[in-house]
């Protein structure tokens, strides 16, 4: 072995005889394209990005410190290729001191060391990873073989590339062949005989026109956007289930339908990307751009008792990210959820930095158990829009109508016997339903004066039974009653009013002024609860409540009715699967120790054996409410409107018009109540803290972290964009960054 003084001398003279594999390239050798791979291939592994194996404190993917003073030669000396270490560690015989290691198996040719050698004597000038340089558009290559057909600016290229390769074109396809391999790649679909035969006609005669013509039909067919939605579908993790242990059906067709309408319309990319990822954060967001937002809840949900809720929250926030970073960026940002990326530019912090973006949903670790999970959003398909519409239109004269001749009416004494007779007829359809009266004790619930909550028997009010039941009632909130309380409980709920984390049974509450039914075989998760939109029950009123159970597990089958007419609901949670406990109601209030109690009066309560016809209950209000509003020298503003509707209903000029706007409008719940949902995204009103997580482990807090993407590798943030999911979409889609525009053009060659 040679001393290693000598080994200086002679490495000069090594270098000499290593031959140039790139001799007469006249341009400068690329960091990227020449010299990266050998250095990533054989180098990295112990002089990369990852510490833990890191060897002589020397990394060679980064030019500072692969050029840094060392004690003896730095390992690239820029324009000095004899005095740099690792080309001298690249020839030495000398097995202590020779790259890379014998044991390591790798092994740089005389032709790699000769680049090496031209690279470091050209400067050593390094580049990010192409991937992180944003792509610039090439000049066209010239063209000089006249065989080269060139119809468009990618001809040019390819045309090139055979020149280069000394290779010919080959032969244009023959049109049917053309037609079917188009087809294939637009549609998915092979072309018909039909459409073969004249294409095939068309092609002889019309030349590059019939081309041209039948690219536009296939970009025309809605399966154009079913051909590209596919691959995004996958991109996106769209599934029918659930996907954990209990693996429940899930329904995300209208997000999937709202790809696929995206590509047949051509939608922007940029639109594209940023309705998915933020649509719900737009000026008044769409209906469309609501249901785009699906994107982000694709994930698996678990429904398996006992789990810890806010272990799988997380786990559903880390897969916004694998998707964003995989979908849209073509990056295995995963790795450094539990540390820094081994081979990657991506630190933990900035793993938690993109986390904090999707952290603010507002849903559970545990849920989904028989169907789609909160938040979701009513999405109707554009035949249920145009009806819903069509539904509206036809009720805006009927409106119109009656509300000239409701200005017009005024209340006459001598209408009194017509309305007596009115109420005994509503009475008399109403009894034949055979009422049970709640018996409250007293008739009259006065609280908090009353000392001890009155109950009803969990047998008399049973919303598990199958053919279902109405509950009616008279409710006159006080002006000091609170905004959430209980009307009727059976619900067992553990925890304080702050904090009912968990509950069992059925409930009845009053809600700033709505009516709420909470069935509920685990509170919040596994419930069906339903509440009204626009009931406005105000302090002071006394109206007629009703509540239509149909029976089984869906919100669908839940319809209130004030002073006898359907008002429209909110489902707020429809994944009820077991049954709920059966206790006996509270009336008032709920079990908890430190519940609020209603204040005001709820009397009159009675139950119907079966969920009422619309008619019955209007009939069973007016059997109530007409005897009340004509026991008063002066009914008020409210009993007036009673005594109004009951004669505007059974008046021979307006009975026809009032019949057909209650049915129309009746209709039109109905249609609103069956809607298909989608899951999508919303924030929470205040952002959940984020941390750095220590080994990725939900409760293990680190560092605290604000929202932010990996600014210094990809793109800097734009100016003015908010720090949410909106200004993501922003960063992801500014014209300077590298990766956005280069995956999904990748995505689309790899699709054809």
């Amino acid at each position: 072995m040679l001393p290693r003084a000598t080994h200086r001398l002679l490495l000069p003279a090594l270098l000499a005889v290593v031959p140039f594999v790139r001799a007469a390239t006249p341009a400068p050798l690329e960091f990227n394209r020449d010299i990266r791979p050998i250095l990533s291939e054989n180098c990295f592994q112990c002089h990369g990005q990852d510490p833990a194996h890191r060897e002589g404190k020397l990394r060679l993917d980064e030019r500072a410190d692969a050029t840094r003073p060392r004690s003896g030669n730095p390992a690239i000396a820029p324009g000095k290729p004899d005095e740099s270490e690792i080309l001298f560690r690249l020839l030495s015989t000398d097995d202590e001191e020779r790259m890379p290691p014998a044991k390591s198996n790798k092994h740089v040719t005389p032709e790699q060391i000769a680049l090496l050698k031209r690279w470091i004597a050209e400067g050593a000038i390094y580049q990010p990873h192409w991937a992180f340089i944003p792509p610039t558009r090439p000049a066209l290559p010239a063209i000089e073989n006249p065989k080269s057909k060139i119809t468009n600016p990618v001809d040019r290229f390819i045309a090139a590339r055979l020149a280069h390769e000394k290779l010919s074109p080959s032969p244009a396809a023959p049109s049917a062949t053309w037609l079917r391999r188009a087809s294939f790649d637009l549609t998915g679909l092979p072309p018909t005989p039909a459409e073969l035969d004249s294409f095939t006609t068309a092609a002889a005669r019309d030349g590059e026109a019939a081309y041209a013509a039948a690219v536009d039909r296939l970009l025309a067919s809605p399966h154009f956007g079913e051909r590209l939605a596919i691959d995004w579908l996958d991109a996106a993790r769209y599934a029918d289930t659930h996907g954990f242990n209990n693996d429940s059906s899930r329904s995300m067709w209208r997000w999937r339908d709202w790809v696929i309408d995206a590509f047949n319309a051509n939608l922007p990319y940029d639109r594209f990307l940023t309705e998915q990822l933020a649509g719900d954060l737009l000026t008044s967001p769409t209906l469309d751009q609501r249901i785009a937002t699906g994107w982000g809840r694709n994930h698996v949900i678990n429904s398996e008792g006992g789990i810890i809720e806010e272990e799988y929250r997380v786990e559903y926030v880390a897969d916004r990210v694998r998707t964003l970073s995989t979908a849209w960026l073509g990056l295995t940002f995963e790795c450094a959820r539990c540390h820094d990326h081994k081979f990657d530019p991506i630190s933990q912090r900035d793993y938690y930095r993109l986390f904090s973006f999707f952290n603010n949903v507002p849903e559970h670790g545990e849920d989904g158990r028989v169907a789609n999970a909160v938040p979701m959003l009513p999405a109707p398909t554009r035949d249920q829009q145009a009806t819903l519409a069509q539904q509206q239109r036809d009720l805006s004269p009927l409106d119109a109508t009656l509300a000239a001749v409701r200005t017009a009416w005024s209340w006459s004494p001598e209408l009194k016997t017509r309305v007596e007779a009115l109420a005994t007829a509503a009475k008399t359809t109403a009894d034949a339903e055979k009422p049970v009266s709640l018996d409250l004790a007293p008739a009259k619930v006065e609280a908090p004066a009353t000392p001890k909550p009155a109950s009803i028997p969990a047998a008399k009010l049973d919303f598990a039974q199958r053919d279902g039941l109405s509950l009616s009632f008279w409710l006159n909130p006080a002006a000091d009653n609170p905004a959430d309380v209980a009307l009727f409980s059976a619900m067992n709920y553990i925890g304080s009013p702050a904090d009912t984390s968990f509950g069992r049974g059925r409930e009845l509450r009053l809600i700033d002024g709505e009516l709420e039914l909470r069935l509920c075989e685990r509170y919040p998760a596994y419930t069906v609860i339903v509440r009204t939109s626009g009931a406005a029950l105000r302090p002071g009123d006394s109206r007629h409540i009703t509540v239509n159970y149909e029976g089984g597990k869906r919100a669908a089958a839940i319809r209130f009715f004030v002073d006898g007419f359907e008002v429209p609901t909110v489902i707020r949670y429809d994944d009820l699967a077991g049954e709920p406990a059966k206790r006996d109601f509270l009336v008032g209030t709920d079990n908890r120790p430190d519940a609020p109690r209603f204040r005001g009066t709820l009397e009159g309560a009675r139950v119907y054996a079966r969920a009422l016809p619309a008619e019955t209950v209007r009939a069973a209000f007016f059997a109530a409410a007409l005897p009340r509003a004509l026991a008063t020298a002066t009914p008020t503003d409210l009993e007036r409107a009673w005594l109004r509707e009951a004669l505007l209903a059974d008046t021979p000029a307006t009975r026809d018009t009032f019949a057909k706007r209650t049915a129309l409008y009746e209709a039109h719940l109905a249609l609103r109540r069956s809607l298909p949902t989608v899951m999508v995204m919303e924030e929470l009103p205040d952002p959940r803290p984020a941390f750095v997580l220590t080994r990725g482990n939900y409760d293990a807090h680190g560092e605290p972290v604000t929202a932010g993407a990996p600014e210094t590798l990809l793109a800097p943030w734009p100016a003015g964009a908010p720090r949410n999911r909106l200004g993501l979409a922003q960063w992801l889609t500014q014209p300077n960054h590298p990766l956005t525009a280069r995956v999904v053009v990748n995505r689309f060659w790899a699709q054809l």
